[in-house]
């Protein structure tokens, strides 16, 4: 077998490139192979927020490495990509239960040194004066890591570098099966032929279960909507986020706010466990609406220019990085539900440090 490439990424999300990229640092010759475009799928239905806070754990760790990640790539790449870390982040709890939340997730901050503290009523109305009052209490975190990151472009540019490298990126190239040899995978059959080498990195989200459907990988996808304002004229101190953004409840709207680098606002979110469903549904988009005005009345003076739906992926046993516990030289990069984001550059490196250092 003519192994033409060190390593195969399947997936040209945010954390395939993040991968495709650290392999080419490290002088690996890449393929990249993307079904669709570029950052057409999970990636492109997010809100584009970084942040550690809300994590808590080994995550916690993961998303402060990650988004030191995030600073040094904007250097090497002369600051020309859509990233902005100097944000604060404010969590919004409505009821004692949220409130008890966000004290555990300010205690996992505080406990690794990181920027954390709560904030009673009438600081937070002081800090985000566009707040209305129905709420209890909340919390703010800062430190510089924070902030918001253009997924298209991001991933756009990182590909720049991986095709200046050597590497290739086929769209519109989908994957049908994965060639396996004596306990190994040594390559994937695609729609454009078959093509080998001795490292596969499965960054698919939703779709990773096409490519091995004997293996139960408890992802369940779920619906995810955003609303696109007009540019605005608000002063947001940083990225609003209510409590329960973090909990994963079916059904219930939360609250996300990310302003662009434009200044357009980013308004989520919803999740719901609807398959493959990305129709937009008109009751799910005005339980958004409500949701925010009730949070932040203002926004009823923006109008809203674009809504876009995706579907994310959630996993129940958590995040699944590094290789298959079966079959050799198939890595797994997938199940990162609202963290893909922030995690990318971490999870990115990693996989090519497992493929390097086998």
């Amino acid at each position: 077998m003519n192994n033409a490439y060190d390593a195969i990424v399947i997936g040209a999300g945010i954390i395939g490139t993040s991968a495709a990229y650290y392999l080419t640092k490290a002088g690996q010759k890449v393929l990249v192979l993307e079904k669709n475009e570029i950052a057409s799928g999970s990636t492109g239905s997010c809100n584009g927020g970084l942040s550690y806070f809300g994590k808590q754990g080994k995550e916690l760790l993961w998303a402060k490495e990650s988004l030191e990640l995030y600073q040094e790539i904007g250097r090497n790449f002369k600051n020309s990509i859509e990233i902005e870390q100097g944000r604060d982040i404010y969590l919004i709890a409505k009821n004692d239960e949220e409130e008890s939340y966000i004290d555990q997730l300010i205690a996992a901050c505080q406990q690794v040194k990181l920027s954390a503290e709560k904030l009673n009523k009438q600081e937070l109305l002081r800090r985000v004066t566009c707040l209305s009052h129905n709420f209890q209490m909340g919390a703010v975190a800062n430190g510089g890591l924070h902030g918001f990151v253009n997924t298209h472009d991001f991933s756009l540019k990182l590909l720049e570098y991986v095709v200046a490298q050597g590497g290739v990126v086929k769209t519109g190239c989908k994957v049908l099966a994965l060639i396996k040899k004596h306990g190994a995978v040594v390559g994937v059959q695609t729609s454009d032929g078959i093509i080998y080498s001795e490292a596969i990195v499965n960054a698919t989200a939703n779709a990773a279960n096409e490519l091995m459907p004997d293996r139960d990988l408890g992802l369940e996808p779920y619906q995810g909507i955003v609303l696109v304002t007009e540019q605005t004229p608000f002063n947001l101190p940083g990225n609003i986020l209510s409590a329960n953004f973090f909990q994963h409840i079916d059904g219930i709207p939360n609250l996300a706010i990310e302003e662009t680098l434009h200044h357009n606002l980013l308004i989520g979110s919803s999740r719901k466990l609807e398959g493959r469903v990305q129709e937009l549904d008109y009751n799910t988009i005005i339980s958004i609406v409500k949701n925010a005005l009730s949070y932040l009345p203002c926004l009823a003076e923006l109008e809203i220019i674009r809504i876009f739906a995706g579907i994310r992926p959630q996993r129940k046993a958590g995040i699944l990085l590094g290789e298959d516990e079966e079959l050799k030289n198939l890595f797994w990069a997938i199940g990162f539900s609202s963290m893909g984001i922030t995690l990318a550059p971490y999870a990115g490196k990693t996989i090519a440090k497992m493929i390097i250092e086998r």
